[in-house]
C-alpha cells in the first residue's frame, strides 16, 4: 500500500476520493506501463480535495484540473500548480495583523450560528491580509478544525 501521508494537508471533502487513489492508478497502469507516466498530463475534471491529482502529481504527472467551487480553486493553486512557495512563521504572523480592508462579514454574517465572535473576528481580518492562495489555505484548514 502506498504511503498516503501527503492526504494530510488536504481539506475535508464530501465524496473525497482519497481512499480510492490507489485503486484509480491500478486501473490507470493496466492501460499506460507506470515508467511512461512522467511528464504525461493528467487531467481532473471535479478536483474537490485535490487528492486524485495531488496522488497524480507525486507519480509524475503533469495536472490540468477544474473545480467550481472556490476552496477548490484555492486547493489547486496551494498543492497542485504550487511547486515552490512555502508557509513561514512570518506568513502566519502577518494574518495576525490589523488590516483596515477588514469588512467584518463573518462576524456580522455567522455570528453567533456558525462561529463564536473571536473566531469570526480573527477570520475577517486574516482574510483581508491573505493574499496568496497558500495563506487563505491556511485559514481554510484553520475553519474545519474550529467547525468540522
Amino acid at each position: 500500500m502506498p504511503n498516503l501521508d501527503m492526504f494530510y494537508g488536504l481539506l475535508p471533502y464530501f465524496g473525497g476520493k482519497r481512499k480510492l487513489c490507489p485503486i484509480i492508478f491500478r486501473q490507470i497502469v493496466r492501460h499506460i506501463p507506470r515508467d511512461k507516466w512522467q511528464g504525461m498530463v493528467f487531467v481532473d475534471a471535479f478536483l474537490g480535495s485535490g487528492a486524485v491529482s495531488l496522488y497524480a502529481k507525486a507519480q509524475g504527472f503533469k495536472i490540468i484540473c477544474n473545480d467550481i467551487a472556490e476552496r477548490s480553486y484555492i486547493a489547486g493553486k496551494t498543492l497542485i500548480e504550487n511547486n515552490q512557495t512555502i508557509l513561514t512563521y512570518a506568513n502566519i504572523q502577518k494574518l495576525f495583523l490589523p488590516n483596515p480592508d477588514n469588512k467584518h462579514l463573518i462576524e456580522k454574517e455567522y455570528v453567533p450560528d456558525v462561529f463564536i465572535k473571536r473566531h469570526a473576528e480573527f477570520l475577517d481580518n486574516a482574510f483581508a491580509n491573505a493574499n496568496r492562495p497558500i495563506d487563505k489555505y491556511l485559514l481554510l484548514k484553520y475553519i474545519f478544525r474550529v467547525r468540522p
